[in-house]
């Protein structure tokens, strides 16, 4: 399996924040981050992120999922999964965790592969990230 890494920033579109009566400092929140990847694997340059998150907290600290999905420079996509420990302070949030591949379309169809990630949510609306892993087409 050829390795890859890259990064985006982006800002994110949208987010909500449920506080759950269980425990003190008990939140959950779902977010939506569109960005552009950089990388210097050219299946990757330049293609468009987008990721649906969810984080569950409790005093700040706690477990993050979700799903990404790349649109790729000719039109093809991949989609994956992936799973992090986040830990919130103010409004600036860390993460890092695993990703997988799930499926995609075209020279994509047959995609597998995994990584680490880590992201930085500097704003309460800026989100940066990088990746590296490794994947095979099929």
């Amino acid at each position: 399996m050829p390795g890859f890494s890259g990064e985006y920033t982006g800002k994110i579109e949208s987010q909500t924040t449920i506080v759950v009566p269980d425990q003190a400092d008990h939140q959950i929140g779902v977010s939506v981050v569109p960005a552009v990847q950089r990388s210097s694997d050219a299946n990757w340059n330049d293609a468009k992120v987008t990721v649906w998150g969810t984080a569950d907290t409790v005093a700040g600290n706690g477990e993050q999922r979700g799903y990404f999905r790349n649109e790729h420079t000719n039109g093809d996509t991949d989609h994956g999964t992936f799973e992090a420990r986040v830990s919130m302070s103010g409004t600036e949030a860390t993460a890092a965790g695993t990703w997988r591949f799930s499926g995609g379309t075209g020279m994509f169809a047959k995609i597998t592969g995994n990584g680490v990630f880590n992201s930085r949510q500097t704003s309460p609306t800026d989100v940066a990230a990088t990746w590296s892993g490794a994947y095979e087409l099929g």
